[in-house]
């Protein structure tokens, strides 16, 4: 073979691994607007920098060196606890410095991750099962974001739509074909006897209009749409991923590659207990995340001041994530459920417990 044919086979291997992650992470995020988002300013890294897992055991913040833990962010809240754990210092006082590197979305970081170019990712459930059944290593870390922030509407104007059965032989948009939002609407109409509904793809941004100007009959009502829109939608179901799946159904976990956890045991505790700090501080006063969603986000502060905001997780919903995950099997979102011992093999048990 020519060193030119050989050359040929290595770009197409290249262009087929890159295709297959960008592939892997689509479905990630859509309840915070991941499928369409933008990337923010870049931070002042290069995303090269290797962490390692003797800054000091943290927590009291008497570190002997600080850790750098590389992520990604696009302005989406799911991106926001890691941020916002660092802004408030919490980090620091486990002994790690995050860096955030630009991206333009989940695939973007996921290649990141994959390759070393960063540490940290934030994925759903189907993307992460999607990328190990792939022969992607990882390991999820840590909880993440939790419903909260999504509901299913019509247009207020619209008063052939007040209830599920309306929405029989109707039409509704959806941000991402297949993702854990879209699947959790088809669950709760098909438990609501609707059988007949045609969904479209819709980017995020123009969801509302879509809706409003009577395009479709109704979809997806992702913060902050819903508190800009709120004179103009009228809301037909408050929370249908906990309806679908079970109170605390995850929507974003924290993961790394398997490599990485392996050889960062330390570092990756020291994350999980910074983590769980930020969830329960949130969880008693949500002004850091209404914060971020100013500063992070780039929302307006009348809309971050009043809109609702996803949850912070503080254990893996297990239970709930199965549920999650053999329905988008079902719909054909994943070709196949993995088992709950697979399933299981995945999570590094948070502090303080066994397992999940």
């Amino acid at each position: 073979m020519s060193a030119y044919t050989l050359a040929q086979s290595a770009a197409r291997r290249t262009v087929l691994l890159a295709v297959l992650v960008l592939g892997l992470a689509m479905l990630l995020l859509t309840a915070c607007g991941g499928d369409d988002e933008e990337p923010v300013a870049a931070g002042s890294g290069t995303g090269t920098e290797q962490a390692s897992s003797d800054g000091g055991s943290g927590g009291d913040g008497k570190c002997e060196k600080m850790d750098t833990l590389v992520t990604g962010a696009s302005p989406a809240l799911a991106y926001a606890p890691p941020q916002i754990a660092e802004t408030e210092g919490i980090l620091a006082k486990y002994c790690i410095k995050l860096k955030t590197e630009s991206i333009a979305g989940a695939a973007a970081l996921l290649a990141q991750v994959q390759s070393g170019r960063a540490q940290l990712g934030l994925l759903n459930p189907a993307g992460i099962v999607q990328a190990v059944q792939s022969g992607i290593k990882l390991r999820i870390i840590a909880p993440n974001t939790e419903p909260g922030d999504f509901a299913l509407v019509a247009a207020k104007k619209n008063d052939q739509i007040n209830e599920l059965k309306d929405f029989e032989g109707k039409t509704l948009a959806t941000s991402l074909l297949g993702a854990n939002t879209d699947i959790a609407i088809r669950v709760i109409l098909e438990k609501a006897g609707v059988k007949n509904v045609k969904f479209v793809q819709v980017t995020s941004a123009n969801i509302p209009q879509a809706i409003i100007n009577g395009q479709v009959d109704g979809g997806q009502g992702n913060e902050p749409s819903l508190t800009q829109f709120k004179d103009q939608y009228k809301v037909i179901h408050e929370n249908p991923m906990v309806e679908a799946f079970g109170q605390g159904s995850p929507v974003t976990y924290a993961y790394v590659t398997e490599k990485f956890y392996n050889e960062n045991k330390d570092l990756v505790t020291r994350y999980q207990k910074a983590y769980l700090e930020v969830a329960k501080m949130i969880q008693a006063d949500e002004t850091p995340f209404r914060k971020a969603a100013v500063d992070f986000a780039k929302l307006p502060k009348n809309v971050a001041d009043t809109m609702r905001l996803p949850t912070l997780g503080t254990d893996y919903r297990f239970e709930a994530l199965m549920t999650q995950i053999n329905a988008l099997a079902k719909y054909k979102s994943l070709k196949q459920a993995p088992s709950e011992e697979e399933m299981r093999a995945l999570f590094v048990p948070l502090p303080g417990t066994d397992g999940v």
